[in-house]
């Protein structure tokens, strides 16, 4: 509980706060079941183990906890490397052959998240040790079955609490996944992420993330309006992002990235290596396009500049991986990052041009007290919904022109032409 803790509050400090959330809810869990207070589980004093499972890429987690008298007492656990090929039933097979060998007490029942091969066989084992009918069981509902998923939520929240462990040793398992698959010469520590935003046209811009070590650097990130397109183009848009990233001041503001993610096909990446040629910049580069999550190599300039002549990585210079590999999984991260980041920032301009429009037509408010209200309310929604009061605090307003912008947009929503 204190990893998850500390993760709490790094995320905090990072003004993360919607991952923070997320950690707290994880820690309210574990903390449910292992409390100061150790909260009765089931109506019945029963006695029972229960399991649970979480895997990502060739790690693993399996956590066992031990009901007694209808309360959890304890817990064991096991984090596993070179899980990749293993099925779940077989992984959860070879946990509970290692743990009830060795265990001194075995309960009537154990409940398991997944079936394994000789399960019966492995009760039949344990009834003869324990002297009495011992079942393994899939449970299919009631409060069985809530056991065994608060057991999978724990595992899941262990595993990621190892692979953060992980992380801070240097040992990012997507990091070193990816130096293997794309044959990087080293780790990518840094990775920034690039990807385009637009409605039909109007508000084109690009977003940019960065991640350090497999953690996003939020106070990097950096927001793009592209300029000279009054229609949608993809390709000019990601080739003159890439331009100001790597020629103008951000290039000696920011260190090169170890890799460069492009949200997109071959068309985007194409076009981010156009830029990239005539910036002088040699950084390895990929693509993931999302139906398939397929990472697509360069093809043009010849092989990738990263990789060493005789190389096999990438022949057909595109990458299907499983969707558990830990490289995939650290790129499709930083590509829903970027994504909502970019979105987000369309959204923010696209609201902004609506209240402008508004305003134009709206008695009294100037300049100064259009850009006091876009400060605080950044959609025509927002503003609708405000009280009068509430639009009377924004710097600038007063009373009697809360009034008015309240009593224009209420004209407005019913079909009437307010009068100026």
């Amino acid at each position: 509980m204190a990893r998850l803790r500390e993760a709490m509050a790094e995320h905090a400090r990072g003004q993360d706060f919607e991952q923070a959330a997320k950690v707290r809810d994880r820690l309210q869990a574990v903390e449910k079941l292992f409390g100061n207070e150790q909260v009765a589980m089931t109506t019945g004093a029963e006695d029972l183990d229960f399991l649970g499972y979480a895997r990502a890429g060739e790690y693993a987690m399996v956590q066992l906890f031990r009901m007694r008298g209808g309360r959890v007492v304890g817990r064991d656990k096991r984090f596993l490397t070179g899980a990749e090929d293993g099925e779940p039933g077989e992984i959860i097979g070879a946990f509970v052959q290692d743990y009830y060998t060795q265990a001194t007490h075995v309960p009537p029942l154990v409940l398991l998240p997944a079936e394994f091969e000789d399960a019966e066989l492995w009760s039949d084992f344990l009834t003869g040790r324990a002297g009495r009918r011992v079942e393994l069981r899939v449970p299919q509902r009631g409060d069985k079955v809530e056991l065994v998923e608060m057991a999978q939520r724990n595992a899941s929240t262990g595993l990621e609490s190892e692979l953060m462990s992980l992380e801070k040793r240097g040992d990012h398992p997507g990091l070193e996944g990816l130096r293997e698959v794309l044959a990087l010469p080293d780790r990518p520590w840094r990775i920034e992420g690039y990807d385009n935003s637009n409605l039909f046209g109007t508000n084109i811009v690009s977003g940019m993330v960065v991640f350090e070590g497999g953690r996003a650097r939020k106070g990097e990130y950096r927001r793009f309006k592209v300029q000279g397109l009054d229609h949608p183009d993809d390709y000019l848009a990601m080739r003159q992002t890439i331009t100001r990233r790597f020629t103008g001041s951000l290039s000696d503001k920011l260190p090169l990235p170890d890799l460069i993610l492009i949200d997109g096909g071959r068309g985007q990446l194409n076009a981010a290596l156009d830029a990239m040629k005539e910036a002088g910049v040699k950084v390895p580069v990929v693509s993931l396009a999302k139906r398939e999550e397929r990472i697509i190599l360069p093809s043009v300039y010849g092989a990738q500049w990263w990789l060493d002549g005789g190389t096999e990585v990438g022949r057909d210079r595109e990458l299907l991986l499983p969707h558990t590999h830990p490289a995939l999984r650290t790129l499709i991260g930083v590509r829903d990052e970027v994504h909502n980041h970019a979105i987000n920032y369309h959204r923010k301009l696209r609201g902004e041009s609506m209240l402008r429009s508004v305003f134009d037509d709206l008695p009294g408010i100037g300049k100064r007290r259009q850009d006091a209200l876009l400060e605080h309310f950044t959609s025509l929604e927002d503003l609708g919904a405000a009280s009068v009061e509430q639009i009377a605090r924004v710097p600038g307003m007063n009373l009697v022109a809360a009034r008015a912008v309240k009593e224009f947009l209420e004209a407005r929503a019913q079909g009437e032409t307010p009068s100026a």
